[in-house]
């Protein structure tokens, strides 16, 4: 599963790849914008009503998950786990950081420093975490972290 897959790149990728992949988004719109692109529907429904038992072998959450508000994210979380079958796995990202905040362009995102990360991630005894990693890179003109 895509889990917010936005404009449908990841999606795009991942069924060039030869994966079997469901695509997922809230938003409406951005639905129909990715469903043209990658040929294939896109399903509309919000993460936090997100409700399936085992039925992923993986799921790609390439910053979505960063822009819940933090008193909701532990009941993604759980969504997501059960979402996943026996040792699937899970990939996430998030902005470095240790606030809520509101960008210039008016999305909002909970950055989580490593710590946080990894105590938010330790209340899941079903994770096995395998890696956990900072990197930097060139968005918009600046570092991002």
């Amino acid at each position: 599963m895509d889990l917010g897959c936005g404009s449908g790149r990841d999606s795009r990728n991942f069924l060039n790849l030869g994966y079997q992949v469901t695509p997922l988004d809230a938003s409406k719109a951005l639905a129909t914008l990715a469903s043209d692109y990658i040929g294939r529907k896109v399903v509309v429904q919000s993460f936090q009503t997100l409700d399936c038992h085992a039925k992923f072998d993986g799921v790609w959450a390439c910053a979505s998950l960063l822009h819940f508000p933090k008193s909701e994210i532990y009941g993604v979380f759980k969504r997501v786990i059960n979402a996943l079958k026996p040792g699937g796995a899970w990939y996430m990202s998030f902005k470095q950081g240790e606030m809520e905040r509101v960008d210039e362009r008016g999305r909002f995102f909970n950055d989580y420093s490593k710590t946080e990360l990894l105590s938010l991630l330790g209340h899941f005894r079903k994770l096995i975490i395998v890696d956990v990693w900072t990197e930097a890179k060139p968005l918009r003109g600046e570092e991002q972290v």
